[in-house]
């Protein structure tokens, strides 16, 4: 049986934003009946950290450190072949995927923040 796998990563630097539009996106693939087999919100660790001097000269006596922190969400659809022989429900499954990628970038969701997609596929054999 082949099964397919797609993680949808969303990641912004406002904690809000993320989860509106993870929110928005699962509310969208629910609409157009995909399966949802995972789901959850994270921030990431390796955050940028930048010192500015802050005064007109050169001495480096008075600095302001800034701080930007990545917060990302994660959403795996899962796509299941009925029959190992026939590919039918997989390719209309992947039709359907390919039809919810393309209303995702037509819709309106926040700016701000980057969208990826990870393939993985598996088949299992019978030995």
């Amino acid at each position: 049986m082949k099964k397919q796998q797609i993680t949808l990563r969303l990641e912004s630097h406002r904690p809000s934003s993320t989860k509106s539009s993870a929110d928005a996106v699962v509310r969208m693939a629910r609409e157009m009946n995909l399966n949802i087999t995972a789901r959850g919100h994270y921030k990431k660790k390796n955050q940028m950290k930048i010192t500015l001097i802050s005064g007109p000269h050169v001495h480096k006596k008075s600095r302001d450190q800034y701080k930007i922190d990545r917060f990302g969400a994660f959403l795996v659809l899962g796509v299941i072949g009925s029959k190992p022989t026939s590919d039918t429900n997989l390719a209309g499954e992947r039709d359907k995927f390919l039809e919810f990628k393309n209303k995702l970038f037509r819709s309106n969701l926040d700016q701000g923040f980057s969208l990826s997609f990870t393939y993985l596929n598996r088949e299992s054999l019978v030995l």
